[in-house]
């Protein structure tokens, strides 16, 4: 009954029609948390009735995911499960690590990752990043406008924690966009091994962001 939620879920609807119309796809992975993983399931299979090629795929980070959880979530996490295509456990028990193995399982088999993120450092946005990693293009639906950032990561950056005196807007491309270049303080790239460079790489180890790319932000009209 929550507008924001209802009109989030109208967003969700929107995109995975798109995804179907426009990209292609036809199987979906959920990862059946509370909240936007079981929305997406829930439209997912209402679709179903109107697209009857596509496929729903629960992926499940452990045996007894929802056994503790409140007796109506309980109930609509058992009916999304009995109605998906395909189940697949991650593993029986509990780790600390599940959730993420979990994660990286519905990257490593998707070829578009549908996101809703807020840019705080998150389970969400190390999922993200991984699925940058990994070249997969993300759609990110920003949870308090509903705006939706289609991101190529091979190209563009769609969001970054800057100092507040580089504090900018992301959401417009045209102000700001992050390339990727060689390693900061190589021949070609000297003078470009600046201050967001380092405080991006001091951002990434606070979000529990891998090291691995080397980024440097652009800032500037385009």
């Amino acid at each position: 009954k929550d507008g924001r939620c209802v009109a989030l879920k109208e967003k969700l609807r929107t995109l995975i029609i798109r995804m179907m119309e426009k990209e292609g796809v036809t199987h979906f992975i959920s990862g059946m948390a509370q909240g936007v993983d079981m929305y997406t399931a829930e439209i997912v299979l209402e679709l179903k009735k109107q697209y009857p090629q596509i496929t729903l795929e629960c992926a499940i980070p452990y045996e007894r995911q929802a056994v503790r959880w409140p007796e109506a979530l309980r109930n609509r996490y058992f009916s999304i499960a009995e109605r998906c295509d395909q189940e697949t456990m991650l593993q029986r028990q509990y780790t600390p690590d599940c959730l993420r193995k979990r994660n990286r399982y519905m990257i490593d088999h998707a070829d578009i990752v549908l996101a809703v993120w807020n840019g705080s450092p998150s389970g969400t946005g190390q999922t993200v990043w991984y699925a940058r990693e990994t070249g997969k293009p993300v759609w990110i639906i920003r949870p308090d406008t509903l705006e939706v950032d289609f991101c190529f990561w091979q190209e563009l950056l769609c969001f970054l924690i800057l100092p507040e005196q580089l504090s900018v807007s992301f959401a417009d491309s045209r102000t700001v966009a992050a390339k990727r270049f060689p390693v900061p303080g190589g021949p070609a790239n000297r003078a470009a091994s600046s201050k967001p460079a380092r405080f991006f790489r001091r951002w990434r180890r606070f979000a529990g962001f891998p090291l691995k790319g080397r980024w440097l932000i652009s800032v500037g009209t385009f």
